[in-house]
């Protein structure tokens, strides 16, 4: 099984053997490699999940502490515990740790298997470090490889360290539905909040994960479906409630776009011409000003027609159709507040 070429999809802190700095600093003759063998263990051991299912696939089945292969589950990785990172296949009577994983999957040894590591961990040499921050561009669309894996793992680590937890991950795609790039939504009990997730690259070559947006104009989310749909479409503002209002009404095409009301200008709406477009404003001023100027922007890239839903004036403030329905309300309600919009 030959996996040298895999491209690490994971966006952890680049590691630079910090715990082992004198791998790098004393050459050759001072190299210790019982110390670069426990570092780069201890790099795969924090990208467990990803690593198994890099070489081993989608598990038969999962649970907390261990994730199994084969139909007799005879294939195990532990996930979490005091065997976090090792592995067994009770069928060969193989077992070991995470690196000991890599080489019994790739067969490699030595400088290959040195070169493995590094490359699915992203590491990077403390010379091609650079000093405040670096220029990173989006690759799109996404190249195959790179969508390997965990995306998220260690990146995440920041906001699981506060509490907060993904709760869902927006897929943005150019009209054919190749994929650009990600909105990745945290939650905790009080807070939200919704980051960009572009594949990149830097002047070095150097390619990985960044919390990135993608350049402007960029296509509204959910542009794949406009290719083909003669439906009218309905825009919203934000991922989440456009998600929600597939479900709503599933005869229409339904789009948002990137970063919040802000930025309704950024986005290349001329994908909209000669379409009946529909906009479902939040209820509250940010809102609501926000969608009387796309509306304008509808009209200058000549869309069909354009028209903007009014919700009745007691209508708690800041719903949108990811809530729950205002006391009263159903189904007829939100197709009624449709056909009035104006």
């Amino acid at each position: 099984m030959s996996l040298s070429n895999q491209t690490n999809p994971i966006n952890q802190p680049t590691p630079t053997l910090q715990n082992s700095p004198h791998l790098l600093e004393k050459g050759r003759e001072g190299f210790d490699y019982k110390d670069y063998y426990r570092w780069m263990n201890e790099q795969l051991t924090m990208r467990i999940s990803s690593l198994a299912v890099a070489l081993l696939g989608n598990p038969t089945y999962k649970r907390p502490t261990e994730w199994r292969w084969g139909k007799k589950g005879e294939v195990v990785v532990y996930m979490a515990g005091e065997k976090i990172g090792r592995f067994s296949d009770f069928e060969s009577g193989v077992s070991g740790d995470a690196l000991e994983l890599v080489k019994y999957k790739t067969g490699y040894r030595s400088k290959e298997l040195s070169d493995w590591v590094k490359n699915f961990i992203g590491y990077q040499p403390r010379t091609l470090l650079k000093e405040g921050k670096e220029a990173w561009m989006p690759i799109v669309p996404v190249p195959e490889e790179a969508l390997k894996g965990d995306i998220l793992q260690g990146l995440a680590d920041n906001f699981s360290r506060k509490g907060m937890f993904e709760q869902g991950r927006y897929c943005y795609r150019d009209l054919e539905g190749n994929i650009l790039g990600y909105v990745v939504r945290f939650e905790d009990e009080e807070n939200k909040m919704t980051l960009p997730l572009t594949y990149c690259v830097n002047e070095k070559g150097i390619k990985s994960w960044r919390w990135k947006g993608l350049p402007v104009p960029r296509l509204p989310y959910g542009a794949e479906l406009l290719k083909n749909t003669c439906n009218t479409i309905l825009v919203v503002e934000g991922e989440k409630t456009a998600e929600a209002a597939k479900i709503i009404f599933p005869a229409m095409t339904i789009l948002s776009w990137l970063a919040g009301t802000g930025s309704v200008h950024l986005t290349e709406w001329s994908v909209l011409e000669d379409r009946e477009v529909i906009l479902w404003p939040d209820n509250d001023k940010p809102g609501l000003k926000c969608m009387a100027r796309l509306k304008k922007i509808l009209q200058e890239v000549k869309a069909a027609s354009v028209r903007i839903v009014q919700v009745p004036s007691r209508t708690p403030l800041q719903w949108d159709l990811a809530n729950n329905l205002p006391e009263g309300w159903d189904k007829a309600t939100l197709d009624h507040l449709l056909k009035e919009a104006v």
